[in-house]
C-alpha cells in the first residue's frame, strides 16, 4: 500500500511504496481522474502527517502538488498531457529504481509539465 505524507511548512510531499503500487498509481495519473486509499496509521515523521489517500484530477495547465488538508489528501491535477508526463515518470522509477531511492519533483521556472506554485513532491520505492 503507498504511503502520502506531508509537511505544512514549508509543504513538503512524499509518496512510498512498492513498484506494484507505484505502478497502480501511474494508471491513475495517467487517466486523469480518480482515488487512491493510502496507509494512514503511520507516524510520519520527519514530515507532519500521514494523509489518508491520494486525488487525482484534470484541470487546465502543468500538474501541481497541494494537500487537501480537509479531506486529508495529496491532490494532483493538471491536463492530461502534463499527468501523462508525471505517469510516464512514476512508471519509470517503479520499473527502474533499486529499493530504497527516491525521486524528486519540483517546479523550477520554465519546467515543461510541472506548474508554478506546485508543493515539491519526494517519491520513493519500498521493495
Amino acid at each position: 500500500m503507498l504511503t502520502a505524507l506531508a509537511s505544512d511548512a514549508p509543504a513538503e510531499l512524499m509518496i512510498a511504496g512498492p513498484r506494484g503500487d507505484l505502478a497502480g498509481l501511474a494508471d491513475l495519473l495517467r487517466s486523469g481522474h480518480g482515488e487512491a486509499r493510502t496507509a494512514a496509521d503511520l507516524d510520519p515523521a520527519p514530515y507532519g502527517a500521514c494523509l489518508e489517500g491520494i486525488t487525482v484530477g484534470t484541470a487546465g495547465g502543468a500538474v501541481r502538488f497541494f494537500v487537501d488538508w480537509p479531506r486529508k489528501a495529496l491532490s494532483v491535477q493538471g491536463d492530461l498531457a502534463s499527468l501523462g508526463v508525471l505517469a510516464d515518470n512514476v512508471d519509470d522509477i517503479a520499473r527502474e529504481s533499486p529499493a530504497g531511492t527516491h525521486h524528486h519533483f519540483e517546479f523550477f521556472p520554465g519546467h515543461f509539465y510541472m506548474g508554478e506554485g506546485s508543493a515539491p513532491l519526494v517519491v520513493e520505492v519500498t521493495d
